[in-house]
């Protein structure tokens, strides 16, 4: 394998995009806030955008993405989510505010090569960088990989399954944890989609008649509808972890 920053390679820019066009569900790219600031992000913190290349082929096997801000280390300090983590970095660079903290906005893996632990190499290789870029906390809002499975299990009852072995039950979570990420909270708000009826059928090859709500694929809750509207819309939870960094840092001025 091959891990390279699109600071040391611009060319992977389009390596990024085409690993969250088959990571993810349509519905997830319709992220308005993301679809506005993604590429400024990715410009501006491009030593934290890495891509894994199979060595041998030379395609694309994942990627992780992060972006800094700022945050006083408390949980009233949080972010909201997702969104609001990329407008407070947007808002903190063009204010020259201190950025003290790496957030982890996404691992993608190519579903060729799932199962093959990139996800904890990723994110191991992300936690490094925050190590050795001068920030002093490094953060996600983790997206539970089980929780689509449980739309209907609240995210703080669904946070405290566990293992057999005592572990936690979704897999995703059970990575962070491995690698030394505490739980702090539960974000309620991360990420908000909204679209037209026909914007949300053609996303999720559904037909939405007159329910007022309806699971879609990949779903963590029910997506809202309101039909008298023309409107429909999914409220993602996530949930923040902590990485503690083991060297001593300093917060970055841009």
């Amino acid at each position: 394998m091959i891990i390279k920053s699109l600071a040391e390679d611009a060319q992977l820019r389009e390596a990024i995009h085409d690993l969250h066009q088959v990571g993810w569900e349509t519905f997830m790219r319709r992220d308005k806030i993301g679809n506005r600031y993604w590429d400024f992000l990715l410009q501006h913190f491009s030593q934290h955008q890495i891509v894994v290349t199979n060595e041998e082929t030379g395609e694309p096997m994942a990627t992780g993405n992060s972006l800094l801000l700022h945050w006083d280390g408390t949980l009233e300090d949080l972010p909201e989510g997702w969104d609001d983590a990329i407008l407070r970095s947007y808002e903190a660079i063009q204010k020259g505010h201190v950025l003290n903290t790496i957030c982890a906005l996404a691992v993608v893996i190519n579903p060729k090569f799932r199962r093959l632990g990139l996800s904890e190499r990723v994110l191991s290789e992300m936690k490094k960088k925050a190590e050795v870029h001068g920030v002093e906390r490094f953060i996600v809002p983790v997206r539970p990989s089980k929780k689509a499975q449980h739309p209907y299990v609240s995210m703080e009852d669904y946070i405290h399954w566990k293992t057999e072995k005592g572990e936690p039950y979704d897999p995703w979570l059970k990575v962070h944890c491995k690698i030394g990420g505490k739980i702090l909270t539960i974000c309620h708000q991360s990420m908000y989609i909204d679209g037209t009826i026909e914007e949300w059928e053609q996303w999720t090859n559904l037909k939405l008649t007159q329910q007022t709500e309806c699971l879609i694929p990949t779903g963590l809750v029910p997506l809202k509808i309101e039909h008298e509207h023309d409107y429909a819309y999914y409220v993602e939870p996530n949930v923040w972890v902590e990485h503690p960094l083991t060297l001593s840092q300093k917060a970055i001025k841009v």
